[in-house]
């Protein structure tokens, strides 16, 4: 934007002010502005002044309004690390997230239950008109039981074989998912025969460990390159929880 000509022109800074709604954001004073969930429904505007001597001042102002659209999320705003697949979660009918009196919340640092891991995987990847059998595969999942098409087609599409005690399947929905969970998960969904590289891709992951070629091959997929070190290789962390946010990242570039 030009405000004048003079001899301070080549010296000349331009100042900032953002607005919600015509009143000065407090803070925004730098040249852009990182939308907050206080700006949904308002019209943001920036002020532009040149503050050198000789220039045109109050009158050299540009605005460009610009009404703030909600996200799909509240609490995953524009600017987010994982915006674009956790905005593909709701896009695609697989996360609907939870509605609260300050709007639709993600919770994306929240960690994931096998229970919801069932959901959605179900929603991403079961074919149309799948009917649970009967007969519950697994001890502690009753056919009643709010999840169960979920969690049976876990089992019958060969997901999930659960946990066996005393000669009974369990399935254990209310335990958190790990990062390594969610590789054989996502490995088994693809159908892949893998056979990780004779030196591992992480620090923390030995070729020896029982779920090594799943995890393997998370990082040649580009999946999840783990996370980086000062020095050396990325660490995986296999037993870490996975969080809703780190789900996300998974389903999206498992489908992408």
């Amino acid at each position: 934007v030009t405000f004048g000509s003079g001899p301070a022109a080549g010296k000349t800074k331009e100042r900032y002010q953002w607005l919600r709604n015509g009143k000065a954001i407090s803070g925004a004073t730098k040249s852009s502005y990182r939308t907050t969930a206080a700006d949904i429904g308002k019209s943001v505007t920036v002020r532009v002044r040149p503050p050198a001597p000789g220039w045109i001042t109050g009158k050299g102002t540009f605005s460009a309004p610009k009404t703030v659209v909600s996200p799909p999320f509240v609490d995953v705003l524009y600017g987010h690390r994982w915006y674009k697949p956790i905005n593909w979660m709701k896009s695609a009918d697989i996360s609907s997230g939870t509605q609260t009196s300050s709007g639709l919340k993600y919770s994306p640092a929240s960690s994931v239950t096998r229970a919801k891991m069932a959901v959605f995987l179900y929603r991403m990847e079961a074919p149309a008109h799948y009917t649970a059998p009967a007969v519950s595969p697994f001890r502690d999942i009753a056919t009643t039981d709010q999840f169960y098409t979920e969690i049976a087609w876990m089992y019958e599409s060969g997901l999930s074989s659960g946990t066996k005690k005393n000669g009974q399947r369990y399935f254990k929905p209310t335990t958190r998912v790990t990062r390594q969970a969610m590789a054989v998960f996502l490995y088994r969904l693809s159908g892949s025969s893998y056979s990780g590289p004779k030196s591992s891709p992480f620090a923390d992951v030995k070729t020896s460990a029982t779920y090594y070629d799943e995890i393997a091959w998370l990082n040649r997929t580009g999946i999840w390159k783990g996370v980086p070190q000062k020095s050396g290789k990325p660490k995986f962390q296999a037993s870490k929880k996975l969080t809703r946010e780190e789900m996300a990242v998974f389903m999206y570039r498992f489908t992408h």
